[in-house]
């Protein structure tokens, strides 16, 4: 299960990785899903002046939106059960033990998560 109170959605901030972070995990930039590669930054600052930056590693610019909606379907495809809910609390501290409240119910969550994947499943 994965709990989500929004789902896809828009923030001002928007979706950017750096290179560590795709080249770890290369569908993040092997993908259809909209993006801005960008190779050059502007440094500024007053009475300083400006210097232009070449990025030895670009970085990936996703509108936020974007960026969830295809992290929510790699995860429904890989099996992942999606609910747009909030999680209210949570209790426990081991696979075999431990539940998220949500809205109209208590959960058992079925597996230890680290660093974006399973290290554990409760049996």
């Amino acid at each position: 299960m994965l709990f989500d109170e929004k789902l896809a959605w828009e923030k001002p901030c928007g979706g950017g990785l750096t290179f560590k972070a795709y080249n770890q995990y290369p569908f993040l930039i092997d993908n259809a899903t909209p993006k801005r590669l960008v190779t050059e930054t502007v440094l500024g600052a007053p009475r300083a002046g400006e210097v232009t930056l070449k990025l030895s590693d670009p970085l990936l610019i996703y509108s936020r939106f974007d960026l969830n909606r295809m992290l929510l379907e790699r995860a429904e495809r890989a099996g992942a059960q999606i609910e747009k809910t909030r999680v209210t609390g949570c209790r426990g501290s081991a696979p075999d033990g431990s539940s998220v409240r949500v809205p109209g119910r208590l959960t058992p969550i079925f597996a230890l998560w680290q660093r974006g994947r399973a290290i554990r499943s409760a049996k």
